[in-house]
């Protein structure tokens, strides 16, 4: 697992205790090991339903099973994972409506002034 997720958890999880203890006692044989911290082939449903899910970014890595954000495509805008169709895309499906429309208000607006100065 990654480290970034790793580091999100135990600074996150109101289970964990700071010895690599889980609270919950999620083993299959009763004890207490965080499945994150030592591998135990299970998952944590309370972390992947409760703290992960409170950083998009950090979901995105553990749920693609990434081992850095350089390999997984974000959103500019928003940081939201998205897949890539080309090299240029950069940005979600609901950023790109708003990043046009404002880059075509910020063109509009300096036409504007363009066609004003010339004018006097």
């Amino acid at each position: 697992m990654n480290k970034e997720v790793r580091t999100y958890i135990s600074n996150h999880c109101a289970n964990f205790d700071s010895n690599g203890m889980c609270h919950l006692g999620t083993a299959a044989n009763g004890s207490r090991m965080c499945p994150f911290f030592f591998p135990m082939g299970k998952r944590c449903t309370y972390a992947e339903t409760s703290v992960i899910p409170g950083d998009a970014r950090i979901e995105a890595l553990y749920m693609a099973g990434k081992e850095s954000a350089e390999e997984l495509h974000l959103c500019s805008e928003c940081n939201v994972p998205i897949t890539k169709a080309s090299n240029a895309t950069k940005y979600c499906a609901s950023c790109v409506i708003s990043v046009r429309r404002r880059r075509q208000r910020k063109y509009l607006a300096d036409k504007r002034i363009d066609f004003y100065d010339k004018g006097e």
